[in-house]
C-alpha cells in the first residue's frame, strides 16, 4: 500500500554553534562544514510552498547566531508557513525582537532550568542567563510571540520543581512542557544521574496534584492514555529535520547523527515533495538502523515502546496513584 505523506512540521537546525553548554544537551557536535544559508534555505521555502508542510522552526545550536536569520523568517513567513524558533533567548535583546516580530515571527520555544538565577545559569554554563531570557519573554509576550518554555528537569533541580513552575506561571508563559532528559549527547554520558522511573513518577503524580487548570503544562514520561499515543512517528515519517550540513533525518532527537540520515536538502530542492517522502519511506524500512528492536531514545512502558519525547496533560488517575 502507498504510504502518502503526512508531514506538517519542519524543523531546520541552523547551526551547530552555540552561546550555552547545558549540562545535558542532546545535540551531536560534528564539526562539519554547515551547508544552509539564505540563498538554499530561500529555494526550500519555494519548493516547499505546495507541499503538506505547515509548521517551521529553526533550532540549533543558537538559531540567533545564523547570519541571515531575519529574512530567512520572512521568507518562510510570507509563503505562508507558522514559523517559530527554538532559543535559548539570551541573545534576543528588544531590537532584534522587533525585526523578527515584523519579519512574521509567531512563536519562541526557549529554555528554564530553575527560577534560582545562580541555577539556572550553573546548568546551562552562561552567566546572567535566566535575567537575559527573562527579560526576552517579557518582550515576547508583550509584543504577542507566543512563548513556550521547555523545563527539563533532574536530578540537579527536581527540588526546584514547583518553585519554578509558579515561576513561569507569575511571568506569564503560554504554554510549559516538564521535559525527561533522554539519554542521549552529554545525557548519554555514564556519569549523568537520570531519575529512575519512580522518581519521574512522583513528578506526575505532585504536578497533577496541583491546581493548573487555567495553565497549559504537559509532561513528559506519562504512560499513554490510549495505544493511539506515544508511538514512534519516524516511519511512515512525520517530522522532517534538516541538519546544519543539510541532512534530513526523521526525528528532532536523530538530527545531526550521520546513522540516521535518510536523505539531502538537495533532493527536497529537485524533486516533486510527494516523491521525495516516498524516498525518505523507503530508506527508513531499508536502514538497518532503524530497524534495531530498541532506538537509542525510545523507552519501554508497560510492555511497549514509548517516544520519550511523547507529553500530555496529567489526569484525575495521575493524581491518585503513583505507578509501579
Amino acid at each position: 500500500m502507498e504510504i502518502k505523506p503526512i508531514v506538517e512540521n519542519l524543523a531546520i537546525m541552523l547551526t551547530e554553534k552555540c552561546n550555552h553548554s547545558c549540562y545535558h544537551c542532546f545535540r551531536p557536535v560534528t564539526n562539519y562544514t554547515e551547508r544552509l544559508n539564505v540563498e538554499n534555505l530561500s529555494l526550500l521555502a519555494e519548493r516547499l510552498c505546495d507541499s503538506t508542510i505547515k509548521n517551521v522552526r529553526f533550532t540549533g545550536g543558537e538559531p540567533l547566531l545564523f547570519k541571515g536569520l531575519i529574512q530567512i523568517v520572512k521568507v518562510f513567513s510570507v509563503k505562508g508557513f507558522n514559523v517559530s524558533i527554538g532559543t535559548n533567548a539570551t541573545l534576543l535583546d528588544a531590537s532584534l525582537l522587533n525585526m523578527l516580530k515584523d519579519a512574521g515571527l509567531k512563536e519562541i520555544w526557549t529554555t528554564i532550568h530553575s527560577q534560582d538565577p545562580y541555577l539556572h545559569n550553573k546548568l546551562c554554563c552562561n552567566k546572567k542567563a535566566l535575567y537575559k531570557t527573562e527579560s526576552a519573554i517579557s518582550n515576547c509576550l508583550r509584543l504577542g510571540i507566543k512563548t513556550c518554555v521547555n523545563f527539563p528537569v533532574s536530578k540537579y533541580n527536581r527540588h526546584d520543581l514547583l518553585h519554578t513552575i509558579s515561576y513561569l506561571q507569575k511571568i506569564g508563559v503560554d504554554r510549559i512542557k516538564i521535559l525527561r532528559i533522554t539519554p542521549m549527547g552529554k545525557a548519554a554520558d555514564t556519569s549523568f544521574e537520570h531519575l529512575n522511573n519512580d522518581e519521574w513518577n512522583e513528578i506526575i503524580h505532585e504536578i497533577a496534584n496541583q491546581d493548573y487548570s487555567n495553565f497549559n503544562i504537559k509532561v513528559q514520561g506519562c504512560s499513554p492514555l490510549s495505544d493511539n499515543e506515544g508511538n514512534c512517528n519516524i516511519f511512515p515519517i512525520k517530522h522532517l529535520n534538516v541538519s546544519p550540513q543539510g541532512k534530513i533525518s526523521p526525528c528532532c532527537l536523530m538530527n545531526n547523527s550521520p546513522d540516521y540520515e535518510i536523505g539531502d536538502i538537495t533532493e527536497l530542492l529537485s524533486m516533486d515533495f510527494n516523491s521525495a517522502i516516498k524516498l525518505f519511506n523507503y530508506r527508513i524500512s531499508n536502514n538497518k538502523a532503524f530497524l534495531l528492536s530498541s532506538l537509542p531514545c525510545i523507552k519501554e512502558d508497560k510492555g511497549r515502546n514509548v517516544c520519550p519525547l511523547y507529553s500530555r496533560h496529567t489526569t484525575e488517575s495521575d493524581r491518585r496513584i503513583i505507578y509501579d
